[in-house]
């Protein structure tokens, strides 16, 4: 399986990475629907979770965050 980020690994149910964080958010039904519409369209497989990930590091990289955090700039 290709994942939206281009790379070929396969899903392994299980425990996530030990170096990541959950973070739970609750969308409201609009978001929801145009997430999933989202996923739909861009005929690629991947979760919602994946998606969103994928959006936030766009978002973030767009607007310099992870450009600073990379180069240890935060305050």
């Amino acid at each position: 399986m290709t994942s939206i980020l281009g790379t070929n690994k396969s899903r392994r149910p299980g425990r996530p990475p030990a170096h990541t964080t959950s973070v739970n958010v609750r969308l409201p039904p609009d978001l929801l629907a145009a997430l999933d519409l989202h996923i739909a369209e861009a005929g690629r497989s991947a979760s919602r979770p994946d998606w969103i990930r994928l959006a936030l590091r766009e978002w973030l990289s767009s607007h310099g965050r992870l450009d600073k955090i990379a180069s240890g700039r935060v305050r």
